[in-house]
């Protein structure tokens, strides 16, 4: 077993501790909310927290999620929920794919693929470690203050649609990516994600009126 900052060191290649810090902290977040486990053993002054092997992978699968997907519970809800990891894939394939950088990070198109079509597949995000395709992770490079959509967003100077969308959907404004949606052609290779956001604002309002039903 290994502390979290030694597991984040060993299976990202982050050589210092410092550089880990950032992580390690969104590692406690996933702790928090009982994503993964830990063991506790006691020392001289206080327990120090290790994490065995089979929870490194869960771990290694969080912070590669959490560099796209940032709240801490939307990442728990991709490991338990099976539509909100149908969401994720789609979206994953709207940001990464076909696309050679993102603020000067290396992306493996291959890697890429495959990160994708495991999150639609039967992957066990529990047992298996998803492809990364990150040559460093956005987060080492991004710091707390931005996450990678918005940064990838920035590159370009005037946003196509398709991205306006992703940004709206990300930033969690469904009705915003839902009305930029519908004035893009479905003839367009995101067309699944369009449906997917329309679906979704669908499904609120449906549950909107049945609260206002009830009340």
């Amino acid at each position: 077993m290994k502390r979290i900052p030694e597991a984040i060191r060993d299976m990202f290649g982050i050589e210092s501790a410092a550089e880990s810090k950032f992580l390690a902290d969104k590692a406690n977040s996933f702790h928090r909310n009982k994503l993964f486990k830990v063991e506790k053993k006691s020392g001289v002054q206080r327990a120090t927290t290790y994490i065995s092997k089979e929870q490194e992978v869960v771990l290694f699968n969080a912070l590669l999620l959490n560099s796209v997907f940032t709240d801490p519970k939307q990442v728990k809800q991709i490991f338990e929920n099976p539509k909100a990891r149908a969401d994720a894939a789609e979206t994953l394939r709207s940001m990464l794919l076909n696309r050679t950088t993102v603020c000067g990070m290396a992306l493996a198109s291959a890697e890429t693929t495959l990160l994708v079509t495991s999150l639609e597949g039967n992957f066990d995000l529990y047992t298996e470690k998803l492809p990364n395709p990150f040559e460093t992770l956005p987060q080492m490079l991004l710091g707390p203050h931005t996450n990678l959509l918005n940064a990838l967003l920035a590159q370009a100077s005037v946003l196509d649609p398709v991205d306006s969308v992703l940004a709206a959907w990300v930033a969690g404004d469904i009705e915003r990516a839902y009305q930029l949606a519908n004035k893009i052609d479905n003839s367009e290779p995101v067309a699944p994600f369009l449906d997917m956001v329309r679906n979704r604002y669908h499904e609120l309002q449906r549950f909107s009126k049945l609260l206002d039903d009830f009340f």
